[in-house]
């Protein structure tokens, strides 16, 4: 895997070669229009009766390697990679010194407690607020509650609260 330095000049080159090719910056814009932006109140309708089980993984590769190898690993399945950048903080992942995950298939807001879980297991069990906001995309107070479920599930416990509260996942 690429140092921060290097995956930053690859966003950087990134953007470049999006602001200097005309088909690729209009794809973008297409891919952009076709977006649906869903804010902390925002609740949208979800058909249930077309979930499929959902494989998560956690991965410290770069969004396309991590696409490439669960493509081998799952010929035929539904890939969708996710990083931390976002329409809030371009180039999460990469200027943030985050680490990117992966998902396949469909995600929605019943499976967030899993995504921080799988958070926590590839940083030493610890996580913050912080932490939870910059993974999902939520408000502060969307992240508090989630993790608020998550304590009252057993799943996490606070190690000390505060504007840097810490939560420890239970194994």
């Amino acid at each position: 895997m690429s140092d921060r330095n290097q995956r930053i000049k690859v966003f950087n080159d990134t953007q470049d070669w999006i602001k200097n090719d005309p088909a690729l910056s209009a794809s973008i814009d297409v891919a952009k229009k076709n977006t649906t932006v869903f804010y902390e109140d925002d609740y949208p309708a979800f058909d249930f009766s077309k979930t499929r089980d959902t494989v998560i993984t956690v991965s410290g590769d770069r969004s396309y390697q991590a696409a490439m190898k669960l493509h081998k690993e799952n010929p035929g399945a539904k890939i969708a990679v996710m990083n931390f950048a976002n329409a809030f903080h371009a180039g999460g992942g990469v200027t943030k010194k985050e680490i990117p995950y992966v998902r396949q298939t469909d995600i929605d807001k019943i499976r967030y407690p899993e995504l921080v879980m799988k958070l926590a297991t590839t940083k030493g069990g610890i996580i913050t607020k912080q932490d939870v906001i910059e993974l999902l995309s939520v408000s502060p107070s969307q992240a508090y509650s989630i993790l608020n479920r998550l304590q009252k599930e057993g799943r996490i416990k606070l190690l000390y609260g505060g504007k840097y509260a810490k939560y420890k996942a239970i194994e």
